[in-house]
């Protein structure tokens, strides 16, 4: 990653938040090396097909301060810890 400023980089990894919420800066840091030589190669296209969000499949999340809301946030702080949440920004 050419022109990367990796002292503000380093800054940004290293922040408490995202070790907090289990961000492992140091596999980032070794992913982003293996990309720097080349050596991360495309994956496999996906297997079946992708469909549509249909009316009902996203819900909005309950208030606040209510029991389903303090639901909802231990599942998804679970889902961080254990690595299974991703995020993707197309043209964002």
């Amino acid at each position: 990653m050419a022109g990367v400023n990796t002292q503000n980089l380093d800054a940004a990894l290293d922040d408490p938040q995202l070790a907090r919420d289990g961000f492992d800066a140091t596999s980032f840091r070794a992913l982003l090396a293996r990309y720097q030589r080349g050596e991360l190669v495309e994956s496999r296209p996906l297997e079946g097909s992708l469909d549509p969000l249909r009316p009902g499949d996203v819900q909005p999340l309950p208030r606040e301060s209510t029991p389903d809301y303090e639901v909802c946030r231990a599942r998804g702080e679970q889902a961080f810890r254990q690595g299974q949440v991703a995020a993707l920004v197309v043209a964002g």
